[in-house]
């Protein structure tokens, strides 16, 4: 027996809703995937609640007061944020509802809660939810979240387990699915299989039709009926035929909406932890763009990006290194080619084709009347002076350095070689140390005809770094989660 679609009510197990939509509540980490919640009241206070029967966390990147879709500007000291526990191993710093920050991790609870309150209201017009932006993502599919308005009253706002949202992501699902989604509502778990099979047919073959029809809020929904966990003790990726497809297609989406997002593909980390899904999920990807778009996509360790994109705008990189090294030079530095660009160099003699930056190594000149941060900022501060933008990166030692204007973009890693070693980032960015020997001279590699420096010890380098098989090409090496094969 069935029902219509509009009785997906509290009657439903959650076992069946479960099978139906394995990753409702679904939230992404990036910009291009995050959940838009409208206000009207103005906004006083905000509490994220995890809304798991079972004990877990509130852990989230940001939660961010929007106004014509841009940040609200808030004074932090504005805000004051209290949650219902604390981490045991570490209080993670606070969190004021800023674009950027720490993000938001308490302790584990049945419950759990993080408040913001303001010391006086604001008036914006949603609010815009980022999940963290790895795996552990699916620890806030369950959240609801509360506003108190301007006049102090509290109303919930978003609840990912109500009956409301299960069936507004039913109803947009058949909005995107068309005359082919399933208009029946299961009573059994076998019914709930197909149903989720049905649906997942549906939406593949909308979105191979009309490939970019989905807004932000079409993704999340869609995104609910692919799976986000694993299945326990097991290497075989739980995501069926057409979910590969979904998959590939919301993710390209991402990217053609905002291509600085390079896609929340972190967020799947849980389904894709092997070589043989990364691989499946990247011909999927290839396929869609190849039929789609001027540019074939691939998936690389930092997200869905165009293949071979250090090939089609090499002379534009090529050029970037030129007038990089000419400008450490300049500074009293010394550049030479790093990572996966001195790999391509050393192996290849070109660039590796599934990267998609360049990566160099800037030597660290300190003298006695500074420390070791203070050289590093002069030698930035006059690559600033010569034009560039330069962009650090938290927790990393390396900074991103760009011309205004232009989307070429580098990576700087520094080397003080002031001692018998070096501090150097290793594998999944971890720090060692290296001999000094290896960087403190430099030679010539060619890559694609131009001659550019390296280590002179470049070949003992990319053994320690990539591993006694660097000259087998891996594009899934390193990645940015961990691989079960």
């Amino acid at each position: 027996m069935t029902t219509p679609i509009g009785c997906l009510d509290d009657n439903h197990s959650p076992g069946i809703v479960a099978t139906m939509l394995p990753s409702l509540g679904f939230v992404g980490g990036t910009w291009a995937d995050s959940l838009t919640i409208p206000l009207s009241h103005g906004l006083r206070a905000a509490r994220v609640t995890n809304i798991r029967p079972e004990p877990d966390y509130v852990n989230f990147r940001l939660l961010v007061p929007m106004l014509d879709g841009q940040p609200l500007t808030i004074d932090p000291k504005m805000v004051s944020p209290r949650e219902s526990c604390h981490r045991a191993d570490h209080r993670t710093p606070p969190y004021f509802l800023q674009p950027s920050g720490p993000g938001v991790h308490t302790g584990k609870d049945t419950g759990a809660w993080w408040e913001a309150s303001l010391s006086e209201p604001v008036f914006p017009d949603s609010l815009r939810y980022l999940n963290r932006r790895d795996k552990w993502g699916v620890r806030s599919q369950q959240i609801r979240v509360d506003v108190q308005e301007a006049d102090g009253d509290w109303t919930e706002v978003y609840n990912s387990a109500s009956v409301a949202y299960r069936q507004q992501t039913v109803e947009r699902l058949a909005a995107i699915g068309g005359p082919d989604f399933p208009v029946w509502t299961p009573q059994h778990d076998e019914d709930a299989v197909r149903w989720h099979d049905d649906a997942v047919h549906a939406i593949r073959a909308a979105l191979d039709y009309e490939p970019n029809q989905m807004s932000p809020a079409d993704w999340l929904s869609v995104a609910a009926l692919i799976p986000t966990r694993a299945h326990s003790g097991r290497t075989e990726s739980p995501l069926g035929g057409n979910e590969w497809r979904v998959l590939a297609h919301g993710l390209l989406n991402q990217v053609r909406r905002d291509p600085r997002a390079r896609s929340g593909i972190a967020s799947f980390g849980g389904v894709l932890n092997t070589r043989s899904s990364l691989r499946r999920l990247s011909e999927e990807i290839k396929t869609i763009s190849e039929r789609n778009d001027s540019k074939i996509h691939t998936i690389s360790r930092h997200g869905v990006t165009p293949l071979g994109v250090l090939h089609s705008q090499r002379s534009e990189f090529l050029a970037a290194v030129k007038d990089m090294l000419g400008d450490l030079n300049a500074a009293g530095s010394r550049g030479m080619l790093a990572y996966g660009t001195l790999l391509g160099a050393v192996r290849e003699g070109r660039f590796i084709e599934h990267d998609d930056d360049v990566d160099l190594f800037y030597t660290v000149v300190v003298s006695e009347s500074e420390s070791k941060d203070d050289a590093i900022n002069r030698i930035l501060n006059t690559l600033e002076l010569r034009g560039w933008r330069i962009s650090k990166i938290p927790k990393y030692m390396n900074v991103h350095v760009s011309r205004p204007g232009s989307p070429i973009s580098l990576d700087l890693f520094p080397l003080d070689l002031s001692g018998s070693t070096v501090q150097v980032h290793m594998e999944s960015m971890h720090i060692r140390q290296l001999p000094s020997a290896w960087f403190d001279q430099s030679t010539e590699r060619t890559i694609h005809g131009l001659a550019l420096p390296v280590p002179a010890h470049s070949e003992e380098f990319l053994e320690e770094r990539y591993g006694s098989s660097w000259r087998i090409p891996d594009p899934f090496h390193d990645w940015g989660w961990t691989l079960v094969n």
